[in-house]
């Protein structure tokens, strides 16, 4: 076994700080210049800037068909359709405050139980769209891009 060496651990002191006279001259300088340097930091072009999107004025169609599936367009949302998306809302709150799902929706029904609601939104790529379906006592989410009776 090898003997432990120690070294020397003794601390030095700092050095002695020694204020650097400057010129008032160059104060004033580096002073005008750290003032601009604040002043313009904040401006100019930025790519950061938030773009004002058009609202969406998309007409519904009166019916239009998905899969085999014929869904007329209710011309309002109705008390029971109301409670039913209360309802719904409130069993899953983590769609609940969400900006795909605020406004007046479009509704749908295609007999007496089946609804679906769509919201349209304007994006900078164009339209997009959120759906909850009411069909045979269940529910379905979904969302896409483009008009939803188009595709």
């Amino acid at each position: 076994m090898r003997p432990v060496i120690q070294r020397n651990t003794k601390h030095r002191p700092a050095p002695a700080f020694s204020p650097v006279k400057r010129s008032p001259i160059k104060m004033l300088l580096i002073s005008g210049l750290l003032s601009l340097t604040t002043t313009v930091s904040g401006c100019g072009d930025s790519s950061d800037h938030v773009q004002e999107l058009t609202p969406v004025r998309i007409t519904a169609p009166s019916h239009w068909n998905s899969g085999n599936i014929t869904w007329q367009q209710c011309p309002v949302v109705s008390e029971s359709d109301q409670r039913l998306l209360d309802d719904f809302f409130r069993r899953h709150p983590a769609f609940s405050g969400s900006p795909e799902f605020t406004g007046e929706p479009v509704g749908f029904s295609s007999g007496t139980a089946n609804r679906r609601f769509i919201w349209l939104r304007e994006t900078p790529n164009g339209t997009a769209w959120s759906c909850i379906d009411f069909v045979s006592g269940k529910f379905l989410t979904s969302n896409g891009e483009g008009i939803p009776w188009q595709s």
